[in-house]
């Protein structure tokens, strides 16, 4: 309810989010845009039946002329193996530090196991608000292509400067 709030004021676009699994949503619209950001698909899509499962679902939902973005961390340059950062952000006058650290890797399969946690600072006391393992599975530009082509989609990449991240737009191939 909350960001549907905030997005209201975007009053010329027609936004309509969905808080439910995406293997339980039916739907007769069809969509203009799809977005999956902040490794979305990575934790839905934890095995080759589930990335098969939701690429024809996303399809399924999507207008003939619109098209899916995602955004991805990078296999081929993140060290999810030893990955470990912290992120800061202010907001309503709190500092929050997220930290996340890789906890077990499986290379074979590209699987991450990371514990995230949320952490408000303060002068007295450091107090953590949450704990959150999050299992992950990594793909490359490469599996994306081999995962849509079944479904006659095109995956091209998009420009990014100076990230470990790729953005991915994935379109209906008119032709098929």
């Amino acid at each position: 309810k909350v960001l549907s709030k905030k997005l209201h004021k975007f009053n010329k676009l027609s936004l309509e989010i969905f808080n439910r699994s995406v293997f339980d949503f039916k739907s007769d619209k069809k969509f203009d845009l799809i977005l999956l950001f902040w490794n979305t698909w990575n934790e839905i899509a934890l095995n080759d039946d589930l990335s098969y499962r939701l690429a024809k679902i996303l399809k399924n939902l999507l207008e003939q002329s619109g098209y899916i973005l995602i955004n991805s961390d990078d296999p081929e340059i993140v060290n999810f193996e030893k990955l470990s950062f912290e992120s800061e952000v202010s907001f309503s006058g709190k500092l929050y530090i997220q930290k996340w650290t890789t906890v077990e890797w499986n290379d074979e399969l590209k699987l991450s196991n990371a514990l995230e946690e949320i952490i408000v600072k303060s002068k007295n006391k450091d107090k953590l608000i949450s704990s959150t393992y999050i299992k992950q599975r990594w793909y490359t530009i490469e599996d994306f292509k081999k995962i849509f082509k079944p479904f006659g989609m095109i995956v091209q990449k998009l420009n990014v400067k100076n990230s470990n991240e790729f953005y991915l737009k994935i379109s209906n191939n008119i032709n098929t």
